[in-house]
């Protein structure tokens, strides 16, 4: 097969993507719910909760998530070098701890 990857590694990053992939609709499955009990069952208004949202960077987090992901499959099949992988994870890594110390307000618009 291409890039040296044998039928067994694909057969187990394919099976490995979709438990992946389950757990993820998972934790998003758990995020909704949680966000419209808040709705229902709190007084919280539709702009409450964006504010919410905005607050705890949870679609930064679910995209951060399937970056890295992504990148981790597509070094386990060859797709891209070692060297490519480990960079997108630093970079990603430098990103998440670059704006952890910054205060909300402080952030470039």
């Amino acid at each position: 097969m291409a890039n040296g990857v044998t039928p067994e590694l694909l057969d187990f990053i394919l099976q490995l993507a979709q438990f992946l992939l389950i757990a993820f609709g998972i934790l998003i499955g758990g995020a909704a719910i949680v966000y419209i009990t808040m709705f229902w069952k709190g007084n919280l208004s539709a702009s409450g909760i964006a504010g919410i949202l905005r607050q705890t960077d949870v679609p930064k987090l679910a995209t951060i998530m399937m970056i890295v992901l992504a990148a981790s499959l597509l070094g386990l099949m060859g797709v891209i070098e070692g060297e490519a992988v480990i960079a997108l994870l630093s970079g990603i890594a430098g990103f998440v701890l670059g704006h952890r110390g910054a205060a909300k307000g402080s952030e470039m618009e």
